[in-house]
């Protein structure tokens, strides 16, 4: 036999659904659902469709785990303020530009010893999502030569073509 959680969507009744319940497929009879108590060890985790961090938080008020995936690969900054949303860390988000400048410090290293920065450039293509400046950010990033010995200064002329406001901005209050 084999066991699996039912397939739903991610919406709130979903999330409610999942709670506590575990289920087998029989075959021609269907799928049979039992409570959680006679599966305590049994993790709900939801994926999908979930695109911010609040989002998230009220779905682990009724599941085990969140996963994002998309949102998270398309829009890196939504997790600028998880640490304080989710572990009560009263320090405050980095900007953009903080982000940028701990990228050129960890890029420095890797390019010396010839790793094509493409390969770490790649995931900030929606550092600034959503944001004025999107879509010039993500053509400098993709249209660009990135070679080792030219990525450091490449990396900071495409900062300075960025308007200072987005990129010393913090992200909104959720």
């Amino acid at each position: 036999m084999i066991y699996s959680a039912p397939t739903v969507r991610s919406d709130e009744s979903a999330a409610g659904l999942l709670r506590g319940t575990a289920a087998r497929w029989t075959g021609a009879e269907g799928l049979e659902c039992w409570s959680g108590e006679e599966f305590p060890a049994l993790r709900i985790e939801i994926n999908g469709g979930i695109s911010a961090l609040t989002q998230a938080m009220e779905h682990l008020q009724r599941t085990d785990g969140v996963m994002i995936g998309r949102a998270a690969y398309d829009h890196p900054y939504l997790f600028a303020e998880a640490d304080g949303l989710c572990f009560g860390d009263a320090a405050a988000p980095r900007t953009r530009r903080q982000v940028l400048m701990a990228m050129l410090a960890y890029l420095e290293p890797w390019t010396a010893q010839g790793l094509p920065p493409y390969r770490m450039l790649r995931h900030l293509l929606g550092l600034f999502a959503h944001q004025r400046a999107a879509r010039l950010w993500k053509r400098c990033i993709s249209e660009r030569t990135w070679t080792p010995e030219t990525a450091i200064a490449a990396l900071q002329g495409v900062i300075r073509l960025m308007p200072d406001d987005v990129l010393d901005a913090f992200p909104p209050i959720a």
